[in-house]
This record gives structure tokens, C-alpha cells and sequence, in this order.
């Protein structure tokens, strides 16, 4: 099953735990799984939501003045 991009996030934090290069979310909610045996994921889309995550951190900081992950998590 190919899970399309609109069902990926990326998360700096997961159960109170850091990641310098977080975690992927598949959000995988009303999607029928019934006999899916393997998810398969765009890298590529990967790391186009790090990059829109890492664009997002930028602009709040300059906007903001924050200079920690936690203020923008």
C-alpha cells in the first residue's frame, strides 16, 4: 500500500522523547488495512516535509525570536 503525502507528518517529539531529525507519523486514520502487509513511503516526500518543517522553524524565529525547538513544537 502506497500512503499518499497527506497522510505524513514529521514530529521533533514523541512520548516526551527528542529526535534531531524527528519522527514519521502516517497518520493511517479510516484508511482500510484489512490484508496490507507492507506500507511503502515516498522518500522523497520525507524529506519535502523536512524541508516545509524546517522553512516553518525558520520563519518563526524570525519572527518570533525563538531559538529552541521546544518554542515551536
Amino acid at each position: 500500500m502506497q500512503i499518499p503525502a497527506r497522510r505524513l507528518e514529521i514530529a521533533k517529539v514523541f512520548e516526551g522523547r527528542t529526535s534531531e531529525s524527528g519522527w514519521l507519523v502516517i497518520d493511517i486514520r479510516g484508511m482500510d488495512l484489512e490484508g496490507v502487509v507492507k506500507l511503502h513511503v515516498n522518500l522523497d516526500e520525507v524529506e519535502t516535509l523536512g524541508r516545509k518543517r524546517a522553512e516553518v522553524k525558520e520563519r518563526l524565529t524570525t519572527l518570533f525570536g525563538a531559538d529552541d525547538d521546544e518554542d515551536l513544537a
